[in-house]
Formats: C-alpha cells, structure tokens, sequence
C-alpha cells in the first residue's frame, strides 16, 4: 500500500489544496479488535468484499507479517526500497494501515464513510490518542477517503501510537481502536531496519 500511494503522491502533488470536510455525530463500538466510531455517510465503500484496496500487491512481499491480528508484510518498492506494513480491516471499506518507510513511521487510513477529503490535498488536522497525546500535524490526502499521516522518526508519537487505546480524528469526530500496535509497532520499525541495513 505504501509504496503505492508515495507514488501517486508524488506524482500528484502539484495541485495541492485544502480538504474538505464531513460532520460527524455520536461514536459507535463494533468489537474490541478493529472498532470505529462516527456518522457514516452515503459513501459507497471499496469495490471488494474485504474492504481495502490492497494496493499492496503491487510490490513485492518479501516477509510475510501476522501481529497481533494485524496482517501484512515487507514490500520491496519500484525503487527497490523495502517498507514494512501491517493493516487491520476496520469493517464497512475502513482500513488502518501502519508501516516504516525510509520517512520513518506512518499510519494511513482508508474510511469511505468518514472521510470526504479532496484527493492530493495538504492540510493540518488535529488529533488524539486517549486523553495523553494530542497534535496538530500535516496530513495528505492520497484518495478521496485515504488519509496519510506520516510521523517520521518522532518518539512521542511512536510512543503514543504503541500505548494507546484509540485514535480520533478531531476535524470528523471519528475515532479507530489501536488494541494490538503495541506489540506491532516494534516489530515493524525492526522489520524495516532488518531490510534496510
């Protein structure tokens, strides 16, 4: 996935604007593992039964990857870069990816039914992970509903992504369950330095 969409960021980024945005009301709880909360708009969803675009496979796995129910791998780039990327699927097209990449830790989140973005926009955009870790960062808009968040080797956010419960988009009032990056964290910066070495 990663590799992927830098490459159609990059060669997009010339028109870059501002993002729309959706209103949100009250959150919901699917389940424990891969829960999300928000209003759900009239959006359409991803074209296939697992709900992520799984652009992944165009580039090469070169480790498979299976933390904590969070499913992915090593991929080796069209620049012959290797990343490392896990996802969860999050139910109704709603997928978090969170990877290491040569920018260092990112997290990406595809949510048809939250995220109204305009596609190749650069913005700020405000968010929390529990009640100890709040920010205002840059966010990219890969796809209409693909949000890429990239923290590059910032510790406080590694460290909040790894002990946190929940993510919340602020600008939607939307929020997505971490269970499981604790463990998946580590595991991938280690991965992208085994391969990258």
């Amino acid at each position: 996935m990663r590799g992927f969409v830098r490459r159609v960021a990059f060669v997009a980024l010339a028109g870059i604007a501002s993002a729309g945005l959706l209103a949100s009301g009250p959150a919901f709880a699917e389940s424990e593992k891969g829960a999300r909360g928000g209003m759900p708009s009239s959006g359409s969803g991803s074209p296939d039964s697992s709900g992520t675009s799984d652009d992944s496979s165009t580039d090469d796995l070169v480790e498979p990857l299976d933390i904590e129910g969070w499913i992915g791998g090593a991929y080796r780039g069209m620049e012959d870069e290797v990343y490392c990327e896990v996802s969860d699927d999050y139910g109704e097209g709603t997928v978090l990816y969170v990877g290491w990449d040569d920018l260092g830790f990112y997290v990406l989140i595809e949510d048809p039914q939250n995220l109204q973005l305009e596609e190749f926009s650069e913005f700020d955009t405000e968010i929390t992970i529990d009640d100890f870790y709040r920010r205002t960062i840059e966010a990219f808009a890969l796809d209409v509903a693909l949000l890429d968040l990239t923290f590059g080797d910032d510790p406080e956010a590694v460290e909040a992504f790894r002990k946190g419960v929940k993510l919340t988009l602020e600008q939607w009032g939307t929020w997505y369950t971490l269970y499981g990056l604790g463990k998946a964290i580590p595991e991938l910066e280690a991965c992208y330095r085994r391969h990258n070495s």
